[in-house]
């Protein structure tokens, strides 16, 4: 599993290119000049990060000496079906070009101007005005383009066209990350529908108005681009999910809940008994995932095991008792107190017991 990032080099000399990726794995990279062949992955590389000396130096980092020309960025992990998200940023003597690419779930921000298209050059030596219109051309199971049209006027009156077609690439089944095939919940009685995972796993990772469980989950709301949720890392575990730009620059996992452009999730939940009577707070759920693809008529399905369960041991108070005992054998009746506290995590009605010390 990789990405491949095409981009051209205007200005030759040495790039330093730095992954800033995902926790849940290992990111290696290679740079190809001209071509990418995956089935023959030694030809025409020229730098890189694997870890091992020699052509791959640090991780996850590295400067490569680049000619002017097209060059080819290709992303994988070394642990086979690892996903995360994971970003690129590098410095150098010139800015690196790279084709503008929009899917389905931009066209709406396209469409509103939340997300803008860089402007044709205008050459015009008396003041003038622009007028734009932009509409979505094509069915949503083909190839859409976003046709933008520009009317120029000058202040004569002259006026000029133009029309800058953008195209629109659908996203597939294959483009979609899957949840962790195992969600593990230490909280007694969490539940395990898809937001209560999310809400689970979502943490306080920056402060500010927003929302999920700890208020800090950007949205467009917030400055967030249209229709982006920032910050929720509860997402990734909930969901089969996608990543999408966020104000800050990076890849935010957004949630498929029912559907994202023409792909569609569902899911149904065997509850099956994950211990006999008395442990109401432990759960366990065996959820499978249906991904629709709608134009190509294609389905995949995905098990994801849930389980919540109790790891607090109860918590007991008792107070200390005063006995009289007989003069003649040093012994006495008395009955035991019950516990003065008896508390725990998930049982409402814990059971105790006496131990006889042995002596």
């Amino acid at each position: 599993m990789y990405d491949v990032i095409p981009f051209t080099v205007a200005v030759g000399g040495n790039y330093t290119f730095v992954m800033d990726d995902s926790p849940l794995f290992d990111g290696i990279a290679g740079i190809y000049s001209g071509s990418f062949d995956p089935n023959d992955p030694c030809t025409n590389l020229v730098g890189g990060d694997d870890d091992l000396p020699g052509i791959f130096e640090s991780e996850p980092s590295f400067t490569v000496n680049l000619t002017p020309g097209t060059y080819y960025l290709v992303s994988s992990t070394w642990g086979a079906g690892q996903m995360g998200a994971y970003s690129w940023t590098f410095t150098g003597p010139a800015a690196l070009q790279t084709p503008c690419v929009y899917r389905c779930y931009d066209v709406s921000a396209l469409l509103s101007g939340a997300i803008s298209v860089p402007a044709p050059l205008i050459e015009e030596c008396s003041p003038y005005t622009v007028q734009k219109n932009i509409q979505l051309v094509g069915d949503e199971c083909a190839d859409q383009i976003l046709e933008i049209t520009y009317l120029v006027t000058d202040a004569f009156g002259y006026s000029a066209t133009c029309v800058q077609e953008i195209a629109i690439e659908n996203l597939e089944i294959s483009d979609i990350v899957l949840p962790p095939g195992l969600v593990e919940m230490n909280y007694c009685g969490s539940g395990v529908t898809p937001g209560d995972v999310v809400a689970y796993f979502d943490v306080d990772s920056r402060g500010g108005a927003g929302i999920g469980a700890f208020q800090d989950d950007w949205t467009e709301a917030d400055g967030s681009p249209a229709g982006v949720e920032e910050l929720n890392e509860g997402n990734a575990y909930g969901y089969p999910h996608y990543y999408a730009v966020g104000r800050d620059g990076k890849l935010h996992a957004q949630k498929i809940d029912n559907n994202v452009c023409t792909i569609y999730a569902s899911y149904t939940d065997q509850v099956i008994a994950a211990c006999g009577a008395g442990c109401p707070g432990n759960s366990k759920v065996i959820r499978t995932w249906t991904l629709l693809d709608w134009c190509k008529v294609e389905t995949k399905t995905y098990t994801q095991l849930i389980k919540a369960v109790d790891t607090k041991a109860p918590t007991f108070i008792v107070k200390d008792v005063t006995v009289s005992v007989n003069p003649w054998g040093c012994v006495a009746n008395f009955a035991a107190p019950m516990p003065w506290e008896l508390q725990d995590n998930c049982d409402a009605t814990p059971e105790w017991w006496l131990k006889a010390l042995q002596g």
